[in-house]
């Protein structure tokens, strides 16, 4: 909420009136003072192909398309993984997008590779953002505006809840000797 109210007060600022920063978008919501914009994120399956479906376990990348208002020294970002319940799967920020990537031009696309998805099968939203690198507002945040399906490998388990998809290993064995609930010292 407190950057909310930061976010806001910055973008009355730049533009001079009162105006709220949440724009219109065909799902999920934006909003930030548009100083540093995300343009367009696109999916890419481990084929390279532009997608909105990968199979679980199968490698992702991601492109954010930005574009600066103005040169910048710095900012920060973050993605995010959510799924359609809102628990947050994943998230990782990325402090320096100088020291990550090197100088920043006025437009340019930064790329994410995950080399494997392990995510179970289902919607997920990629929730991304830009920020000064105080953290202290939003240029730009997408909140589940970015879905994506996973769908199962075929002849995996369907039976299978929580959020990762972990391929267990199974046997079965006698006790070990020197068990924590039976411990014979």
């Amino acid at each position: 909420d407190l950057m909310r109210q930061r976010t806001e007060k910055r973008a009355a600022q730049l533009s001079g009136t009162g105006n709220t920063l949440t724009l219109a978008v065909s799902q999920g919501s934006r909003e930030g003072t548009q100083e540093a914009t995300i343009c367009d994120v696109r999916f890419y399956d481990k084929r390279e192909q532009v997608t909105d479906c990968v199979q679980s376990g199968d490698s992702l990348t991601i492109d954010l398309e930005y574009r600066l208002e103005k040169p910048m020294a710095d900012l920060a970002l973050n993605l995010g993984i959510t799924n359609e319940t809102y628990v947050n799967c994943f998230e990782v920020a990325v402090l320096s997008a100088r020291a990550t990537f090197g100088p920043l031009i006025g437009a340019g696309v930064l790329r994410c590779h995950f080399p494997e998805l392990p995510l179970i099968p289902g919607c997920y939203y990629f929730n991304v953002g830009l920020y000064p690198t105080d953290w202290g507002y939003k240029y730009d945040h997408h909140l589940q505006m970015h879905p994506l399906k996973v769908e199962q490998k075929p002849g995996e388990s369907s039976h299978v809840t929580g959020v990762v998809s972990l391929s267990p290993h199974w046997s079965a064995s006698a006790p070990r000797k020197n068990a924590v609930a039976g411990r014979q010292d």
